[in-house]
């Protein structure tokens, strides 16, 4: 777990933006530090491969809905404490509840919860202005936070959120920092999307509708490695985005996720990695 040990698409997509602390020459790929107040050379690159693996996965909004269509009901219970989001004191923990509490708006939308929506929306925010990075309003995001209630459909936050995404990858990714925290933010909504699948498959006793939900979430765990993998190799980048760490737990449900019928033991197991490593996001010990 990230440092301290301490930390999943919906997506996503997401987010906000972070604050630049110090600076380091890094040009060079492996011996240096992330330079964290421009955007060097390999991290615009690197932008431009996250911006590329994005547009390969454009369809969690419609696994979402999915969700609903297989006979879920929503549940406050699988949703993160919106009391609890003062407690997340450092930037990464704040970077990776912001991708949290992105997913639990998702999943509110999804039912039209329209009361929970606001309450994530508005600690969401809150937590992105202590990372000192907003959401980028574009005109039908703004619509929705300033009036949560007048939702109509999830189709309308589909599509908004999706609008955020991009802008914010293309337009508000300039320092290094910003990409760091960027991969932070899609790994607590992709955990938590899991999370909430998986929970809801085994609070309805695991009925066939619903463990075919599992060949959706492939993508989910599929879209993080390859996040991930865009890093690989340049070893200050890797520390950063705790690549090592991370890439070993979702490798570990990969594998898991390869399964041409699943059943609940597939479910369970996990079930098994997932609570525990969204639990210790929670707690605030990150991954």
């Amino acid at each position: 777990m990230k440092k301290t040990l301490a930390g999943f698409i919906a997506v996503m997509v997401l987010f906000l933006g972070f604050v630049g602390t110090s600076t380091v020459e890094a040009d060079t790929k492996g011996d240096v530090d992330v330079r964290h107040d421009t955007l060097s050379d390999i991290g615009t690159e690197f932008r431009d491969e996250v911006r590329a693996v994005m547009d390969h996965y454009k369809e969690f909004n419609n696994a979402n809905k999915q969700l609903k269509e297989a006979g879920a009901s929503y549940q406050n219970a699988l949703t993160a404490d919106t009391g609890k989001a003062n407690t997340y004191t450092t930037m990464e923990q704040q970077s990776v509840m912001v991708g949290v509490y992105t997913f639990d708006a998702t999943y509110a939308a999804l039912f039209l919860r329209k009361k929970e929506l606001a309450d994530v929306l508005s600690v969401r925010k809150s937590l992105a202005e202590k990372i000192g990075f907003g959401m980028p309003l574009t005109p039908k995001m703004k619509e929705i936070v300033a009036n949560p209630d007048k939702i109509a459909d999830f189709d309308e936050w589909s599509k908004a959120l999706d609008e955020v995404s991009m802008e914010m990858v293309v337009n508000h990714v300039t320092t290094d920092k910003r990409l760091d925290m960027l991969v932070d933010a899609f790994f607590g909504a992709v955990v938590e999307g899991m999370y909430v699948v998986t929970e809801s498959i085994a609070q309805a006793g695991y009925p066939q509708p619903m463990l075919d939900l599992m060949n959706q979430q492939h993508d989910r765990i599929d879209f993080m490695l390859k996040l991930l993998n865009v890093f690989r190799g340049d070893k200050a980048f890797e520390n950063e985005v705790e690549f090592d760490e991370r890439f070993d737990v979702l490798g570990d449900i990969h594998n898991l996720l390869l399964v041409r019928q699943f059943t609940q033991r597939e479910v369970d197991g996990i079930r098994q990695i997932i609570a525990p490593l969204r639990q210790d996001i929670l707690d605030g010990t990150v991954f």
